[in-house]
């Protein structure tokens, strides 16, 4: 399973996607503050920005549901998690993202069939 961290919230709008087209990668809480000065006062971007962490779990032929990874996103807000399907058949993957102070929560979803 792929998919992107991104703020499109209206603040984000102007001043941040003008240097993120697709879209303002999220960061964790601890960094927010520095964050800021990046996207909105055009700071140097320290290398050590935590992103967030993205659990990916999957819904089995079987309807079984489990986690199968967890992974962080990357600067541009990009994850992946790579997992070996258990049986043939068709497995729903879902990355729900709780929120935090900054962020509401979201989720991408996803389905493959493994023969």
């Amino acid at each position: 399973m792929k998919g992107m961290m991104t703020d499109f919230s209206l603040g984000t709008e102007e001043a941040l996607t003008a240097r993120s087209p697709n879209g303002v990668p999220v960061v964790s809480d601890a960094n927010m503050s520095e964050w800021m000065l990046y996207g909105y006062k055009q700071f140097e971007l320290g290398a050590e920005v935590m992103r967030v962490e993205v659990v990916v779990s999957v819904v089995d032929p079987n309807n079984g549901v489990y986690e199968v990874g967890r992974v962080t996103s990357d600067a541009s807000g990009f994850f992946s998690c790579d997992f070996i399907p258990e049986v043939p058949g068709k497995y729903t993957l879902f990355a729900p993202f709780e929120g935090s102070g900054a962020y509401y929560e979201s989720s991408a979803e996803t389905s493959i069939t493994v023969e």
